[in-house]
């Protein structure tokens, strides 16, 4: 899911850039944001579904408000996530679609830097998710190897 947020951000900063420079016509820009919310979007609800089912088992272990709200949290979420999806994505494919309908070599270029947009924020969201993750685990795995040398040293 972090990737998915990452890739976003990505998007998002690359099509406002490629906007703002007009390197794009409007409705490639549009075709960018489309086609990132269609990579996206299907992780995402995927995730969500996974993130809610374990908040229900979660709770139904140990019945306390706390885990309860969770699990009433994430379900919302996850059903206001699948509403959304339900709303626009059709509208995300038609725009998509509709750019590739382009038929001289400048549509084409277009196209292909619309394409290599999506991509390279694709790229950069999950390098970014990868490094934090792995700093994370390389913090944490050094963490436990000075708590297990302090415990095997107390023995």
């Amino acid at each position: 899911m972090s990737a998915c947020g990452f890739t976003w951000l990505y998007i998002a900063l690359l099509g406002l850039l490629a906007q703002s420079f007009q390197w794009l016509p409007a409705r490639y820009i549009q075709g960018i944001f489309s086609l990132g919310y269609l990579v996206i979007v299907f992780p995402l609800l995927g995730s969500g579904l996974g993130i809610a089912a374990s908040s229900w088992a979660q709770f139904w272990r140990q019945k306390n408000l706390i885990y309860g709200g969770i699990a009433a949290w994430n379900t919302y979420a996850q059903i206001s996530n699948m509403v959304s999806a339900v709303r626009f994505v059709p509208a995300a494919i038609e725009n998509v679609f509709s750019t590739f309908k382009g038929d001289d070599e400048e549509d084409n270029r277009a196209l292909l830097l619309m394409l290599a947009v999506v991509l390279v924020a694709v790229g950069a969201g999950v390098m970014t998710a990868r490094a934090i993750i792995l700093a994370t685990a390389r913090k944490s795995s050094k963490t436990v190897l000075s708590e297990l040398q302090a415990q095997h040293a107390t023995t």
